[in-house]
């Protein structure tokens, strides 16, 4: 066989086989990058499960809450200190002082379970110190009602924001057969340097 002939068929050869190659590469990569965007493509859901994900949308609206706070009267101070636990809960801390005393204190959870949100205070010795459950019932950018209609007092719980560092927390309800309502005007207290 001719030397030039040889060469010929062996340079189309490679030429057929790198072309090819080169095509099965493409092919390759073009089926990676469809597999990694319908793997991506959904945020519906959590990878592996079937639950959807929740947007806390309706707890998102009570961050303004978080931070401490205090509200001094002539007979004590009352502090409240808020804080975020995870995405769906912030718990919190309330109490009362006169002087060195502590003369009531309260944990406090703000949660949101699916499209509910409820604020739960156990005050100690109350309820045999279990929580009570309010649902929140309004929240815009500057007011979160919670209502409890069942409890004896207070049926209502509300925090209104006046401005960045100063909200107002009322109780309300009937007390003995006659509305009552309480209002405790707190102040931020910036955290120490």
């Amino acid at each position: 066989m001719n030397e030039a002939l040889l060469m010929k068929v062996i340079s189309s050869a490679f030429l057929f086989t790198f072309t090819k190659r080169i095509n099965m590469y493409k092919y390759l990569i073009l089926t990676i990058l469809i597999i990694i965007m319908i793997g991506c493509g959904s945020d519906d859901k959590y990878p592996g499960d079937t639950y959807p994900r929740y947007s806390y949308e309706k707890l998102n609206k009570t961050f303004w809450l978080l931070g401490n706070w205090q509200h001094i009267t002539e007979d004590g101070i009352n502090l409240e200190h808020w804080e975020r636990k995870n995405d769906s809960t912030f718990i919190g801390s309330s109490c009362v002082l006169i002087g060195q005393d502590t003369a009531s204190a309260e944990t406090l959870v703000l949660e949101q379970r699916h499209d509910t949100v409820t604020y739960n205070p156990t005050v100690r010795n109350q309820n045999h110190n279990q929580s009570v459950k309010f649902t929140l019932t309004k929240a815009t950018d500057s007011l979160l009602v919670f209502e409890n209609l069942q409890h004896d007092f207070p049926q209502k719980i509300s925090y209104g924001r006046i401005s960045e560092d100063s909200i107002i927390a009322e109780i309300s309800g009937k007390l003995k057969g006659k509305e009552t309502v309480i209002s405790f005007p707190y102040t931020k207290v910036k955290p120490a340097l």
